[in-house]
């Protein structure tokens, strides 16, 4: 097995077979060789990484928007609890004055990534998580 650094990290890149001595390697030999089994046993025993050099979020395909940090996360935590705490339409529609609030400083944000926003800033215990309905526990 040849193992290459690659983006920073070890990567297995060749594969080199030979038949033992008046051996043959034909079609259905090569067929039944387990490529992952020869990977995991020759994978180097300390981790290849190089460091990386802080570089800014890209997207991840055309049209998509870059990732966001957990800095951003807790922005638009701050948002929801500040809708929150304003009461009225805003307390209740907490999510629409979030939206309208990053729309003002240049970030469109769809109904998909609000809700991505919300289960990471769940995640990072900067939202409550509010108790499941029955109904939703049924599922």
């Amino acid at each position: 097995m040849h193992w290459a650094t690659v983006d920073g990290a070890a990567k297995p890149v060749g594969l080199e077979l030979r038949a033992a001595k008046d051996g043959v390697l034909t079609a259905a030999v090569i067929r039944s060789l387990r490529i992952g089994e020869f990977i995991e046993a020759s994978r180097p025993s300390t981790t290849w990484t190089a460091p990386r050099a802080q570089t800014p979020p890209r997207p991840t395909g055309p049209g998509r928007p870059a990732e966001r940090g957990d800095d951003f996360i807790a922005e638009v935590a701050a948002l929801y609890r500040e809708a929150k705490a304003k009461g009225g339409l805003p307390a209740r529609k907490p999510w629409r004055y979030v939206a309208e609030q990053l729309q003002a400083q240049g970030v469109d944000a769809t109904d998909g990534q609000l809700r991505n926003w919300s289960h990471r800033a769940k995640n990072l215990g900067l939202l409550p998580r509010e108790p499941r309905t029955p109904r939703e526990e049924k599922k």
